[in-house]
């Protein structure tokens, strides 16, 4: 009989191959959306009522991780692996979910350079009330999981962030309205850095609370559904757009 594997060692497992057919799905819909088309184009109009009208989930996200990396430390989990499985998780992770937590907090900064490059002011020009849509993005993302749905939904995050930069970035009309500092946040999320990416590593905490070998179609669902809520909030913030 094989013996189990430790969340330790799920941890430390590769990712499934099939990962890259669930990346390439979430950037074939969000590349195709009428959002993406505008901004590709430099429609500032399309691009300040993004930036104001998906704020609420830019700011939220930080805290949203933060809940994440709390929710490890309950003790239902403790009782289900064990504490000795759970304490050597939390060493694996704590110093990157605190990282992770950090740098989504910068990225909320940049978000603001890029409202700023559009002549955005913050806080005057980001107080309106977030979009139905959007709320149902946030909902959908934040609401409580178990740590391998919780977990998928960080990477779709990543997934999501990732497919609209590398989309638009190669846009020179995009990046002329933006300038250099406003197409920061969309520049970072295209560039791998040494080191293992947010994706993965969300990917890799969720899969170590795999009772078995990840189940491709409900990852690809999980990942998909908040693909589906950021589209339809993205779309939703275009209703003043000409």
């Amino acid at each position: 009989m094989q013996r189990k594997m430790s969340l330790s060692e799920r941890f430390d497992s590769l990712l499934p191959p099939w990962m890259q057919e669930i990346r390439v799905e979430a950037y074939q819909k969000i590349s195709e959306s009428r959002f993406a088309g505008l901004c590709y184009v430099g429609n500032e109009e399309a691009m300040r009522l993004l930036i104001i009208g998906l704020w609420q989930f830019v700011d939220d996200f930080p805290h949203i991780v933060g809940r994440g990396k709390r929710c490890l430390t309950r003790l239902s989990h403790v009782e289900m692996h064990g504490m000795r499985e759970m304490i050597s998780l939390l060493r694996k992770t704590k110093k990157i979910l605190r990282e992770i937590q950090t740098d989504e907090e910068d990225h909320r900064n940049l978000w603001l350079e890029t409202g700023r490059a559009l002549g955005l002011i913050y806080p005057e020009n980001f107080k309106q009330e977030p979009l139905p849509e959007v709320k149902n993005w946030i909902k959908a993302v934040d609401e409580e999981s178990d740590p391998l749905t919780m977990f998928l939904k960080f990477a779709a995050i990543e997934i999501i962030a990732e497919s609209i930069s590398k989309h638009l970035i190669p846009s020179s009309n995009f990046t002329a309205v933006l300038g250099k500092r406003g197409c920061e946040w969309f520049r970072l999320h295209t560039v791998h850095h040494p080191g293992v990416s947010h994706e993965e590593l969300a990917l890799r905490i969720g899969f170590a609370f795999c009772q078995g070998d990840p189940i491709k179609n409900l990852c690809n669902a999980t990942i998909q559904n908040i693909v589906d809520h950021f589209v339809i909030a993205a779309e939703a913030c275009l209703t003043l757009c000409p």
